[in-house]
């Protein structure tokens, strides 16, 4: 009798990861991204954009509302001028973006 295997397979990940906090920051990350996320509920993992003058794709990142901070996980090569342009964009906003010292975790 031949008994089935099952494999599953993890990967870690070199996306840059930072940490979004404040009162305002689904609100305020609203209004300079492409997803509707002002009121995105805890738990909840979705993609996002950020558009050049132009209209073209400047970033993409995967979202994570998780305890009161917005988690974003980026590219390796995007993830410091994505922290630079988001600290230039926050103005007077309830918002604070530090890196985050997180690895992101596949399971395929």
């Amino acid at each position: 009798m031949m008994t089935k295997t099952t494999i599953h397979f993890a990967a870690i990940s070199l996306a840059a990861t930072l940490a979004l906090s404040g009162a305002e920051r689904r609100s305020w990350l609203h209004t300079i991204s492409i997803q509707h996320i002002s009121e995105q509920p805890d738990g909840t993992v979705t993609q996002n954009l950020s558009l050049d003058g132009q209209g073209r794709v400047e970033d993409h990142w995967w979202q994570t509302e998780l305890d009161g901070v917005l988690y974003i996980d980026t590219e390796p090569w995007r993830g410091e001028p994505l922290l630079n342009y988001l600290r230039r964009m926050v103005f007077w906003a309830d918002v604070t973006i530090e890196p985050a010292d997180l690895a992101v975790l596949s399971l395929l």
